[in-house]
């Protein structure tokens, strides 16, 4: 893995042509998972969260990932190893809520599937299965889940709840 001194990472010893749709925008593209629904990934992913590649310290309050990744640039590097070499893990994704960014989380998280360094993934975000990204992540899962109401999700430096 190649270390980056200015990138954070942790470790607890839409429509057509693929793009996404965004109805309402404050700008921020970070939210934080509510306590409810980390935990009830946790539990369908055996109780662990190994990897959060896109995440932030305050979400880590919550999802208490064993290793976690906060800069996209540094997450989506080839360089950077999601898991340590040899290690298969599972892996929990929130990530950031613009379309330049889910595509490539998308691709990175099948490839890292592919080559059975992560076993089980929760990839969480909204739900436009008519994109080219959304198809992708459809043909690739073994079950999709879809709340029966709006997730509340939290700004980007909250841990309540």
């Amino acid at each position: 893995m190649t270390a980056d001194p200015g990138k954070v990472e942790g470790n607890a010893a839409g429509g057509a042509g693929g793009t996404s749709r965004v109805i309402h925008n404050s700008g921020n593209t970070e939210w934080n998972t509510p306590r409810d629904v980390v935990e009830r990934a946790a539990r369908a992913l055996g109780g662990v969260i190994d990897l959060d590649p896109c995440t932030n310290p305050g979400a880590q309050t919550i999802v208490k990932a064993r290793r976690w990744l906060t800069s996209s640039e540094y997450a989506l590097s080839s360089e950077t190893d999601w898991l340590p070499r040899g290690a298969r893990g599972t892996a929990f994704l929130n990530p950031p809520y613009a379309a330049k960014l889910v595509k490539p989380f998308a691709e990175r998280l099948l490839k890292e599937i592919e080559a059975e360094a992560v076993g089980a993934a929760i990839w969480l975000s909204n739900s436009n299965t008519e994109t080219r990204t959304g198809q992708m992540l459809l043909a690739a899962a073994r079950a999709v889940l879809f709340p029966a109401g709006r997730i509340k999700f939290l700004g980007r430096t909250s841990s309540r709840r």
